[in-house]
């Protein structure tokens, strides 16, 4: 995480995020809908392919491996409520895949 812009308040509130797994995405249009979504509902994500999965998204425009959403604990039901309708969602939620 880059710091060096950041107050003492901000560096300390990143310090502190804990990252919880919303859902596994097998396809481009899931990741796209649920960006969409996360977005426009104003809630911070990320998102961790597996193995090269990043680097071919770039290339190729679609999710080729799987990819974990990620959100702040904080986030976690609300996001959940959001897509439950559209994909599953994680009952285990941990960020160590």
């Amino acid at each position: 995480m880059f710091f060096w812009n950041k107050s003492k308040k901000e560096k300390k509130a990143a310090e502190n995020v804990e990252l919880v797994l919303l859902t596994t995405l097998h396809s481009g249009y899931e990741l796209g809908i649920i960006k969409s979504i996360l977005e426009d509902n104003k809630i911070p994500y990320i998102i961790k392919d597996v193995a090269a999965g990043g680097y071919l998204r770039i290339g190729t425009g679609t999710v080729v491996n799987d990819a974990y959403i990620l959100v702040e604990k904080s986030h976690l039901e609300k996001a959940k409520n959001l897509i439950g309708g559209i994909c599953s969602v994680e009952e285990s939620n941990t960020a160590d895949k």
